[in-house]
Formats: C-alpha cells, structure tokens, sequence
C-alpha cells in the first residue's frame, strides 16, 4: 500500500455487526514524504458521528505524513473507533478489539488504539480489561491522533492516553436557569 493524499470516502459496509471501515483514496504522494511513518488501518464501530470522527482521524494522520492501508494484517498501527450507546455494542467494541490485537502476533501490528464512546466511558477499566492497548482517545480531540501515535512510540512502553472531559454541555451546567419548571404539551 501506497500513502494516500486528498481523498474520497470508501465505506465498506460488507463486515458484520455495525462496523464500516473508513479509507481516504486517492492520488499517492512520494514514497519518500513518509518513510519515517507507520502504516495505520481505522476501523469504525456505532453510529455516523463516529463515522465523521474517523474521517478526522484520517485526516489529520494523512496530513502527517501516516500512510493508510485497508488491511489491518499490514498496518503497523491499528486504531478502533469504538461505540459503547448499548452494551452490545460496548461487547462488540471489545470483541473487535480483540480480534484485531491478534494482529500483534500475526501481522505487521505494532501498537492498537482504542478511540470513542467506549474509551470516554470506561476509561479507567479499560486499559486494566484490555492490556493489549497501547492507546486511548477519548470521544473529542481526534485531530490528536497523529501526536498520540508518535507518544506511544517515543513514551515508556506504557498506556498512552489522550482523555478529557467532554466540554459539550459545560456552558449550560455554569449558566443560570431562566425557568424552575419543565413543561411538556402534548397534543391529544
């Protein structure tokens, strides 16, 4: 596989579960602009903000230099962009998670990463249930991807983990309520 420049979405809906697997195609850019880089394969998991979120992380990786393969056995870096809205889809997060850490020992996979709703969620559980993760993103940042896989492999051997807290709603738990009481009208 070839890096990827500016690109066109490829959704690949042919997995089971809910799980699309997010490429950028395109022209291929000079084999010399990214030997240094490691070849990085995204799988996402849940809903279409996910979907979004992995475009970003593609995005911003590509723009690094990374090179983006459609094959987890040759990626060097596999990053799992998790959903965790039911618990079934938290089991299949988990489940995928594993399969695709069987790359460690079969394939090219260097390091796993796990992003999303999953690691928002169960942040602290997470790493302990899952050692074979070398990488948390949480449901915000994802422009970071890029920073976090350069911290896994310049930092301790340890978790590296890019978690905060979700800023959404912060304004709204600050500011004054106009009104003490919630009405519903429902039309009969």
């Amino acid at each position: 596989m070839t890096p990827f420049s500016s690109g066109v979405l490829f959704l690949s809906h042919h997995l089971p579960f809910s799980i699309n697997k997010l490429f950028i195609m395109s022209n291929p850019v000079s084999e010399s602009s990214s030997c240094s880089k490691k070849r990085v394969y995204l799988e996402t998991l849940g809903c279409s903000k996910n979907r979004v979120d992995s475009e970003i992380m593609l995005a911003s990786l590509q723009n690094q230099g990374y090179e983006l393969t459609m094959t987890p056995d040759s990626a060097e870096v596999i990053i799992v962009n998790t959903c965790a809205f039911l618990t079934e889809a938290s089991e299949e997060s988990i489940n995928r998670i594993l399969d695709l850490s069987d790359f460690k020992s079969s394939g090219n996979c260097e390091k796993i990463v796990a992003t999303g709703c999953l690691t928002q969620r169960y942040q602290d559980s997470l790493a302990e249930q899952i050692p074979e993760l070398d990488g948390l993103l949480g449901s915000n940042g994802f422009e970071q991807i890029p920073e976090l896989v350069r911290s896994m492999y310049e930092g301790s051997g340890h978790l590296q983990a890019f978690l905060k807290q979700k800023p959404h709603y912060k304004q709204f738990e600050e500011q004054s309520r106009t009104q003490k009481q919630h009405r519903t009208i429902i039309r009969i």
